[in-house]
């Protein structure tokens, strides 16, 4: 019989973001060392709707709705009645508390919050980012493990008084390397996404939500074209944001060259049609696109926030900016921009940096923690 723990995942939505992409990959990888895990979710696409492993939750929803998110309460009492796990590993902040408070209910053993970055930066109105803190906090009290993407993450949040020491562990949100390893897809790739040869691009992959700062992203490049009109950017993704970010391109006089090409399917191919990677977010707990970037061997620019102090070696796989700096991050773009040598160096050690974040270190991390959860009881 096997004696290893049941774990319960719970996370408000499968979509395109880091959150959703971490919380599928942990559970498909924890399933594939024959770990016994399952996902509730408020709403995910048909083909993982389907799975066996996957309970779909209409109630759990992103946005706060007094009466949705009191159906969902009741629905995950329910549901995590039923199931029983040993571990209930929940995910970001509606889940993550909602979940938390179903899980004490239910007196399920031991319990796990993964933030995937803080909500108190980017995201609400100052009275509301106080109110979530303060939730946080009181959250913490019951929460057996508190998992930060990166030590920047864990130090920030307790910074703010979340939780003791003793109860985080630093587990990254792993990438499938392996999905980057070899050469790149050349010259086709630029052609695909119309990028043209002589041109040095630059890029980022983000939800389009403020959050991410691609708005600074693109005044940004707005300022690095005003020395150097070789350079063309891509914007790989889609959200609310998308028309307001079109028209500011349209505003800033760059939109022919700016291609807006919505959710790709073949990062590879993206990664492939461009020089560099601009991660300009606001918060983030650790930035997986930067890294998938990385192994992709591009150099990264990136807004000094959160996880990407640890994701990206500033001066070694890339430039850091300080948060909201426009004008930082388009000289970023200018130093790389005429200087190949370095991008290809930047982008070697930024290859060998990946790994720090891989998938498999992923999921020796989670094992390791529900292992030492287990003896605990």
């Amino acid at each position: 019989m096997d004696r290893r723990p049941y774990v319960l995942h719970v996370i408000t939505r499968i979509d395109g973001g880091g959150s959703a992409v971490n919380t599928m990959l942990s559970i498909d990888g924890l399933s594939q060392r024959g770990r016994r895990v399952r996902l509730i979710t408020g709403s995910a696409p048909p083909e993982t709707a389907r799975r066996g492993d996957v309970t779909i939750l209409p109630a759990l929803r992103r946005d706060i709705h007094p009466w949705h998110d009191l159906r969902a309460l009741f629905g995950l009492v329910r549901l995590i009645g039923h199931e029983r796990p040993d571990i209930l590993h929940v995910h970001s902040s509606k889940a993550g508390l909602l979940g938390r408070i179903a899980g004490r209910w239910c007196r399920v053993p031991r319990i796990v919050y993964t933030p995937h970055g803080h909500v108190f930066g980017g995201y609400f109105s100052p009275p509301v980012a106080r109110f979530y803190l303060a939730l946080e906090r009181w959250a913490a009290g019951f929460t057996d493990r508190l998992v930060a993407l990166t030590a920047t993450e864990r130090d920030e949040e307790l910074a703010l008084n979340i939780g003791r020491e003793s109860r985080y562990a630093v587990i990254p949100s792993g990438v499938d390397l392996g999905r980057y390893a070899g050469p790149g897809p050349g010259p086709e790739a630029r052609r695909r996404f119309g990028v043209p040869e002589d041109a040095t691009a630059f890029g980022t992959l983000a939800r389009l939500e403020p959050v991410k700062g691609v708005d600074i992203a693109l005044r940004g490049f707005a300022a690095a074209r005003e020395k150097n009109r070789d350079l063309f950017f891509l914007v790989a993704g889609d959200g609310a944001e998308r028309s307001a970010l079109e028209r500011l391109a349209d505003e800033l006089g760059v939109r022919d060259h700016v291609l807006f090409t919505g959710w790709t399917g073949d990062p590879r191919a993206f990664f492939g049609a461009i020089d560099g990677f601009v991660l300009a977010s606001r918060n983030e707990g650790m930035g997986r696109a930067a890294v998938e970037a990385s192994a992709a061997g591009l150099p990264v620019i990136a807004s000094a926030v959160g996880g990407l102090n640890d994701v990206v070696a500033g001066g070694e796989t890339g430039l850091l900016f300080p948060p909201e700096s426009a004008d930082e991050l388009g000289a970023a773009m200018l130093e790389l921009a005429g200087d190949p040598d370095r991008r290809r160096k930047m982008g070697a050690a930024g290859r060998a940096r990946a790994g720090l974040f891989s998938l498999e270190a992923m999921i020796d991390g989670l094992e390791r923690l529900y292992d030492d959860l287990e003896r605990e009881r």
